[in-house]
């Protein structure tokens, strides 16, 4: 008795369409056997067009007790058919239609099974066909593999059709019945899509039709199905004569009236295979979605023009009310492209539009801080290059001085405020700001969700993963579980909730590669999935000898002959504030005209103005608070120092660098990747007060040395910590992860 092969592509009619090399594969390699088809009910109209498939049956979609009942009927009938083998030819997406699957083949009970193992998905096989959904690779040799692997031949990429002599009449009929001549030019358009954020503008369709109608002297005729109906009837209402098919054909009496066409125009994969199949002339315009591997198939026919919007692309969510990759395709495009066809020219294959990726930046405070800084000018570079940049954040205290949300606003992008977003930690008000920052994820339909900070990465990444946006980034701008002020219990609490999200994160970035061998110590993210990118600074911004520095030394009260040791820091635990006093105590009474600027805020303010009385340096040491002049005030420096105990690289390290300024600095963190030890500054260890005293009389004491180490702090930053060289290599790697369309990263 010949054996029964049952074929599973629970898929839409394009997918079905592509898969049918590999039907007509199989059907070669076991001429002898009976192949059964299982697919979704709404696609079985393809069979009727195959030679390849001796039986079909078709599941429906849904919850309802009629589809429940009617796929427990169906699904009985293949059991009793004692099914040889199965095979699963279209791929593993998730991990519940796996467990779907499953119980799929453990109900109909083959004797062997065989499929896809999409990202290891396919353990449920006894002969897997390993694949990456990031691979480049067209759907149709994807589906061949499969086949392949049970020994049958390559049948090539032709997809062989059985038309009905019937159906060929009706079509004759109907056109005649509108006016229709045989030898009448018709172009055709599909308008529908299966998701809304996959097709193009009625209105666009409507502008080509009529451009086309104009020029070519041909006559337009919308198909599609029954669900289309009403989107078919929008654009005809637009345009002169037009025949409105869409719902009034059986998909073999369509395939028969697109043999009729000069050229179809269409947004949807079905009608695209369709067409390619029947070698018709065709414009498809491929939205969010990857064309090397869905594009009608071969991608380099003759007749056949793609053009795609990239930007989201690959994306396969199902709505998107932000969506405009697609919107951003103009009709011009389209048109050029069809008057190609149309003239006989050959057309240039495969043509990228390149849209707008929307990116939302998430950060915890609206502080203009080392990370805030560097969140801003990530955001100007993207802007810059054509994304679609915003910036999600706690709002601004009033009168707050160094606002970063009113720096966004400035550089013109926009700001959304997550009222309940908050450094501490807030169970409730934690949640609550994952329900604001979700909704603006799904009103405005981010591609990137970028996330900075600890408490934004945890918050903004679960928002963000909850609200399936497809590629989320988090910036590592320190290693918090590695701070010393924090309890040991403290420290594997947030380690602990680091491991949790990391799951959820596409791409880590880290700004120095200490930070990124403390994360892969951890064991947050694979190595191929965390890279370093040194954060940049504006050089023009920190040109040394900019106007202003006289003024600024006059406004602040020093005097000519004053040596200026600066540091610009939060006054906070760990920034090592209370070493840089001690340190500067032990110089006084060498150095007179030493004066000691701290530039920024903190919880600490009051203890540290405490710390300066009982040291006797009211006169010596001046505490500036927060400030929006911070270039201006790095000028005035003669040596800039960072006494940190742990930063993950130190920015204002680089700052005063490109300022031309020698710099003294702990060995922490990422600190002793940007300065270079006896070269540009000095590099002390952590907590010495006297080292640290060391590094800076040695500078103090010699004019000459400060101004060697300054030339050579220059030249070091500029060749390598640009912001242009920063944002660069952040948008390759949102270009890289949009085109991979993944979004796991854990180990």
């Amino acid at each position: 008795m010949p054996q029964k092969i049952l074929v599973i592509h629970l898929a839409g009619i394009g997918d079905l369409l592509m898969g049918v090399p590999a039907l007509a594969s199989l059907r070669a390699g076991f001429p002898d056997g009976t192949i059964l088809l299982l697919t979704w009910r709404k696609s079985r109209d393809v069979a009727r067009l195959l030679t390849t498939v001796d039986e079909c049956y078709g599941l429906e979609e849904g919850l309802s007790w009629r589809a429940l009942r009617h796929n427990l009927s169906t699904l009985w009938r293949l059991r009793q058919r004692r099914v040889a083998l199965a095979i699963n030819l279209y791929q593993l997406y998730r991990w519940v239609g796996v467990a779907k699957l499953a119980g799929l083949l453990r109900f109909v009970r083959p004797a062997r099974t065989a499929g896809r193992d999409t990202n290891r998905k396919g353990a449920i096989f006894d002969v897997k066909v390993p694949e990456r959904s990031s691979e480049i690779l067209h759907e149709v040799a994807r589906q061949g593999r499969v086949v392949e692997q049970l020994g049958c031949p390559p049948a090539g990429s032709a997809i062989p059709l059985r038309l009905d002599d019937t159906d060929q009449q009706m079509v004759g009929a109907w056109l005649a019945a509108h006016g229709v001549a045989p030898d009448d030019a018709l172009i055709g358009l599909h308008p529908g899509a299966l998701r809304r954020c996959h097709r193009w503008p009625a209105e666009s369709f409507a502008s080509v039709a009529n451009a086309l109608t104009e020029a070519e002297a041909v006559r337009v005729v919308l198909i599609g199905s029954r669900d289309e109906r009403r989107l078919a009837e929008r654009i005809a209402r637009q345009l002169d004569r037009p025949l409105v098919a869409a719902g009034e054909l059986s998909l073999g009496q369509l395939a028969c009236l697109m043999r009729r066409l000069r050229l179809l125009i269409a947004n949807d994969s079905g009608p695209m295979h369709l067409a390619a199949t029947l070698d018709v002339p065709l414009v498809a315009l491929m939205g969010p979605t990857d064309p090397h591997r869905y594009g009608p198939y071969p991608l380099d026919r003759v007749n056949q023009q793609l053009l795609y919007a990239e930007g989201c692309a690959p994306c396969y969510r199902t709505s998107c009310q932000g969506h405009d990759s697609f919107e951003q395709l103009p009709p011009r495009v389209v048109l050029e492209a069809a008057e190609a066809i149309l003239r006989g020219r050959r057309p240039s294959g495969l043509v990228r539009i390149r849209s707008r990726v929307r990116v939302l930046h998430v950060h915890t405070l609206p502080l203009v801080s080392g990370s805030g800084l560097n969140t801003f000018l990530s955001m100007q570079g993207q802007r810059d290059a054509g994304f679609t940049v915003a910036l999600a954040c706690a709002p601004a205290e009033e009168d707050a001085a160094g606002d970063l949300a009113a720096l966004v606003e400035r550089a013109g992008m926009r700001v959304r405020a997550i009222h309940h977003l908050r450094r501490a930690i807030s169970p409730w008000h934690d949640f609550l700001a994952i329900l604001e920052l979700w909704r603006v994820c799904r009103r405005e339909g981010y591609t990137i969700v970028h996330t900075h900070n600890s408490k934004a990465g945890i918050v903004g990444r679960l928002a963000a993963w909850l609200a399936g946006v497809p590629v989320i980034v988090h910036t590592y701008h320190s290693c918090v579980f590695r701070y010393r002020h924090l309890r040991p219990w403290q420290q594997r609490l947030f380690l602990w909730v680091e491991r949790l999200a990391a799951p959820l994160t596409t791409s880590f970035i880290v700004i120095s590669d200490a930070l990124r061998q403390e994360f892969l110590a951890a064991g947050l993210a694979r190595p191929d999935r965390i890279e370093t990118i040194y954060s940049g600074i504006d050089l023009e911004e920190f040109q040394p000898g900019r106007a202003g520095q006289d003024g600024a030394r006059q406004q602040l009260g020093l005097l000519a002959q004053d040596v200026v040791i600066g540091s610009v820091a939060r006054l906070d635990v760990g920034k090592g504030h209370e070493e840089l006093l001690e340190a500067f105590a032990q110089l006084t009474s060498r150095f007179p005209h030493a004066k000691l600027l701290c530039v920024g805020d903190g919880p600490l303010r009051r203890h540290l103005e405490t710390r300066i009385q009982r040291l006797g340096l009211t006169d010596r040491v001046r505490l500036l608070g927060q400030r929006d002049d911070v270039p201006r005030v790095t000028q005035v420096f003669d040596i800039a120092v960072l006494a940190s105990h742990y930063e993950g690289m130190g920015r204002v390290l680089l700052e005063a660098q490109a300022a031309g300024k020698p710099v003294v600095a702990t060995r922490a963190g990422g600190m002793p990747e940007i300065v270079k030890d006896g070269h540009t500054g000095y590099l002390v260890p952590v907590g010495d007060a006297r080292a640290l005293a060391q590094a800076l009389e040695r500078l103090m004491a010699d004019d000459a040395l400060r101004a060697r180490m300054g030339q050579a702090a220059v030249e070091w930053v500029g060749s390598r910590f640009s912001q242009q060289r920063m944002c660069e290599r952040i948008q390759a790697l949102y270009e890289r992860l949009v085109r991979e369309g993944t979004r796991c990263s854990t180990p």
